[in-house]
Formats: C-alpha cells, sequence, structure tokens
C-alpha cells in the first residue's frame, strides 16, 4: 500500500512539469490520478469492521454489555495479538 501512496505523489509533482511547460490539461489529469491513487490506500488503511471470515477464524470476539441481567448491547472486537 506504500508504495501506491509513493506513486501517486510522484504523479502530483510530476504534474508540476506539464504545469511549467503550459500543458494544464495533462497536469490536471496527473493531479486527479495522483489523487485517486493515494485515496485508494487511506480506503484500505481506514477499514475497521470485522469481516465474516475473520469472524469464523476465531479473531474476533464478542462483547456483551448487561443491564439487569439483559444484554442491552453487544459488539464485536477484535482479539489482542500475542
Amino acid at each position: 500500500m506504500a508504495i501506491l501512496f509513493i506513486i501517486g505523489l510522484l504523479l502530483i509533482f510530476s504534474s508540476f512539469i506539464f504545469l511549467f511547460n503550459d500543458m494544464d490539461v495533462l497536469a490536471y489529469v496527473f493531479v486527479a490520478i495522483g489523487c485517486y491513487v493515494i485515496s485508494v490506500p487511506i480506503w484500505e488503511f481506514d477499514k475497521h469492521d470485522p469481516s465474516a471470515i475473520e469472524v469464523y477464524q476465531g479473531k474476533t470476539t464478542l462483547l456483551k454489555t448487561y443491564k439487569d441481567g439483559v444484554v442491552v448491547d453487544s459488539v464485536v472486537v477484535y482479539k489482542d495479538k500475542k
């Protein structure tokens, strides 16, 4: 994922070369593609919800909150890696 971030930055910085050579449209295209390429690792990194396969494999646990012996809330959380 870090390589995608670096490629995105290179695309954005290389757009300045086109901008200084009066190739505005090509510079805007490079900036747009660079921003998209940078956003992909950010979206992937921002995932916090466990998937069904992680629940099945036992990587998560269910925490329940009780009030007067009745479950009022439950949350699926990742187990600690040791």
